[in-house]
């Protein structure tokens, strides 16, 4: 029996993180095909690998990685197409946790408006709160 999900959501699996705030999914399109997307997720920011803070940039990927690879998600996908790096916009929860949320508890991200994000790249980021453990309910 399938599931009822909302408009724009689709099954996916993680592949794995290119930084704290973009990942790369295996996302289940029509007919069961399942394509390699990088989705940027929607209302956070988190530091840059070629950024003055690239060592946390690369611990914050590296965790994430080791936490979420291969685990199953959702990922609802912004109706206003893509970034400026070509990537889709969305949020991705894994069990019943928004991602983006509990990378800001855990202090991987901090959250931002579209427009405080685009100049994110500029500016130096707000503190943020000592890392915590991650916690998403399993698939």
């Amino acid at each position: 029996m399938r599931v009822f999900t909302p408009p724009n959501t689709h099954r996916a699996r993680i592949i794995r993180f290119a930084d704290a705030d973009t990942v790369l999914l295996l996302i289940e399109g029509l007919f069961g095909s399942w394509q390699e997307k990088y989705v940027r997720l929607k209302g956070i920011e988190s530091w840059e690998l070629n950024g003055p803070d690239s060592d946390k940039a690369i611990a914050a990927r590296n965790e994430l990685n080791r936490l979420l690879e291969n685990r199953l998600c959702y990922v609802h996908l912004a109706s206003h197409g893509r970034d400026l790096y070509d990537r889709l916009r969305g949020r991705v929860t894994v069990g019943e946790s928004d991602l983006a949320t509990e990378l800001v508890k855990r202090g991987l991200a901090w959250h931002c408006s579209a427009s405080e994000s685009r100049a994110a790249h500029k500016a130096q980021p707000p503190a943020v709160p000592q890392q915590k453990e991650i916690v998403c309910a399993a698939p």
